[in-house]
């Protein structure tokens, strides 16, 4: 236990130094779904999802550099079991129970993540996060978390690397039972046309990967 106290303590401070500063300098270590896109400083800049954490693992590694810790021992500790499974089944049922079924209604999402027994914040009147922490999987629901896109509700998830982005992927449009077109599939929801996709964000070092299913539209 002192040891993964310490890991997380030393995963912390790295965090801090990647995610604060001046923000005109500071790096984009988002890697949620909307992780391509230029950060907007708001209410929810500060480090909140298990992404955030992969995306530094450069800077973690940096940081780390002449402790004897590495970023895999930081990956072991902080997402404990993630590393040894591949089952995605969590955040694609709540792609289908809160995304698919309660788009772009962020109130019936927000009961929808609650009810599944995620913790829901509201960091603004048209942005939802939940976040749900375990021994074998981190989870989280976002919508319009700083997202160029007029509507984005996103899943995701943290598993091992030995689950390859092409059987995420599958396994997700499989179970939609959709057949996509170059890694994307469309429907429409209330006379709106939005798409799905797939998007995985690689952890380096930290011998994780995050899995993103993604709900998005152009138009609000």
């Amino acid at each position: 236990m002192r040891l993964q106290s310490y890991l997380i303590a030393g995963l912390s401070g790295a965090l801090l130094l990647t995610a604060c500063g001046n923000p005109t300098s500071t790096p984009n270590v988002r890697s949620g779904p909307q992780s391509q896109h230029p950060v907007t400083y708001g209410p929810n800049h500060v480090p909140a999802t298990p992404g955030q954490t992969l995306a530094a693992v450069g800077s973690v590694d940096a940081v780390l550099e002449g402790t004897g810790i590495s970023a895999a021992d930081i990956g072991e500790a902080v997402f404990g079991d993630a590393d040894r499974s591949t089952d995605l089944s969590r955040p694609i049922a709540l792609f289908q129970s809160a995304c698919l079924k309660h788009s772009p209604d962020l109130a019936a999402i927000a009961r929808s993540a609650t009810e599944s027994g995620l913790d829901v914040e509201r960091p603004s009147a048209d942005q939802v996060y939940a976040s749900e922490w375990t021994d074998t999987a981190t989870t989280s629901l976002q919508v319009n978390m700083e997202s160029a896109y007029a509507f984005e509700c996103a899943t995701t998830s943290v598993v091992s690397q030995s689950l390859s982005a092409k059987e995420a992927q599958t396994t997700f449009f499989n179970t939609l039972g959709l057949q996509p077109s170059n890694g994307q599939a469309t429907t429409t929801i209330d006379g709106s046309r939005y798409i799905i996709s797939h998007k995985m964000f690689d952890g380096g070092g930290f011998g994780v990967n995050e899995h993103a299913f993604l709900l998005r539209s152009n138009t609000p």
